[in-house]
């Protein structure tokens, strides 16, 4: 199975100390998770993040910021505020493919600045931007390559560490499956929603196809999980069903879901992040 890369959902917006980590209970589950993340980076799979991104383009699609999560995080709790890390990411990563650098940045700058010192887990975050020199680049130039590369090892270098880390913290275990289960949960969101009343061509194949790389990776992470405590942690059981359900529609389809099946896959994306994406009052 070949494994893209999630971790392009997961763009270096913090880092973690080594601080308040806690005894490890199952260990076994912290390595599973850890040794997945680890092989994900190793595999050279963040090489080419944003031209997998850029598909969302080569299919036709235009950048619609109305299906980007608003950035209100006051009402959300500590759950929320994991997983809706994730969606962010994601947002701002495709932004960035679609050339709008200000959007992703500003995005990338919410994260930092706003959601991430309301986290519980903030006394072991530290916040590692990007290069200003290289921030300035991408805003003159989005499709610059040198300044893409320098960002992919950026995320290289911020994701490892984040593995690394879990294997001794379950609360960064926690942060690291909640933030990559957001970010595939958008992302499917996104793509489906785009794909309404397309024509299936084959570059919007190639979509669905990528969609299915992030889901059988997440599928892999959360079945790693074996302690009880831990899947109810992760909430395991309902997620794990997600997961599955729109997996399985797009592998069965061969990435080419008919109308029903997007509107299938549509309805269960949008019922798995309202509870994230609903503006708060």
């Amino acid at each position: 199975m070949k494994k893209m890369a999630l971790a392009l959902l997961l763009v270096a917006l913090f880092g973690f100390s080594n601080a308040s980590a806690q005894q490890p209970v199952h260990q076994h589950d912290l390595d599973c998770v850890s040794e997945l993340f680890i092989k994900m980076v190793n595999d050279d799979n963040l090489s080419d993040m944003m031209e997998r991104l850029s598909l969302y383009e080569q299919s036709g699609f235009s950048y619609q910021p109305q299906l980007a999560v608003p950035l209100q995080v006051d009402c959300k709790d500590d759950e929320q505020l994991r997983t809706l890390a994730g969606m962010f990411i994601f947002d701002s990563n495709l932004a960035l493919a679609f050339g709008h650098t200000k959007e992703a940045l500003a995005t990338k700058k919410f994260v930092r600045d706003t959601l991430l010192p309301r986290m519980h887990e903030r006394d072991k975050i530290v916040a590692t931007p990007f290069d200003p020199a290289v921030l300035k680049t991408l805003l003159e130039d989005p499709s610059n390559k040198d300044a893409l590369a320098a960002m992919r090892a950026h995320t290289v270098k911020e994701t490892l560490l984040m593995a690394e880390l879990a294997k001794t913290d379950p609360e960064v275990m926690e942060l690291l499956v909640e933030t990559l289960y957001g970010a595939v949960i958008q992302g499917v969101y996104v793509a489906v929603s785009m794909a309404q009343d397309v024509p299936m061509t084959p570059e919007l194949v190639k979509v669905f196809n990528s969609q299915v790389d992030r889901l059988e990776l997440l599928d892999e992470i959360i079945d790693s999980i074996g302690s009880e405590e831990y899947k109810i942690m992760l909430e395991y059981y309902e997620r794990d069903r997600i997961v599955d359900t729109i997996k399985d529609t797009l592998k069965a389809t061969h990435g080419k879901p008919s109308a029903k099946d997007l509107q299938a896959i549509l309805t269960l994306a949008t019922k798995s992040r309202s509870n994230y994406a609903t503006p708060c009052q």
